[in-house]
């Protein structure tokens, strides 16, 4: 046979036809990386967003509603919980354990902050904070 050429194990390529098509072996692993990543990155996107105006759709309602007045159990229930972080109250069941207010409990933790914060903070807090 003159006119065929052995190609691979027993496949022969016959001169004067066309040659097969086949695809080069290397594969460019960065643009399909990229390609991966970039697909990916955009899909979270959309999840993020999603995720987003679910959530302001729901406040939205939620704010309607209230101010409708359709749920008198929320405005029961906000009520209780101003209550809860406004007002002094001794606690049932406990000796010597009293709910004050928020704001009155914050000044007390101010009050009582360590005078030299080396010893109560990590030492990287610090660098950070003496950096400013």
């Amino acid at each position: 046979m003159s006119n065929a050429t052995d190609i691979s194990e027993g496949a022969q390529w016959v001169e004067g036809t066309e040659r097969p098509h086949v695809e080069p072996e290397s594969i460019e692993a960065g643009q399909i990386f990229g390609f991966v990543i970039v697909i990916a990155v955009l899909i979270g996107l959309a999840v993020v967003a999603l995720f987003q105006y679910t959530d302001l759709t729901a406040q939205e309602a939620l704010v309607e509603a209230a101010d409708q007045g359709i749920y008198p159990e929320l405005d029961e229930v906000r009520l209780h919980a101003t209550g809860l972080l406004t007002q002094y109250e001794v606690l049932a069941g406990t000796e010597g354990r009293y709910r004050i207010p928020i704001t009155r409990a914050m000044e007390l933790m101010a009050q009582e902050a360590p005078v030299h914060p080396d010893e109560f903070y990590a030492s990287e807090y610090m660098a950070i904070y003496r950096q400013r």
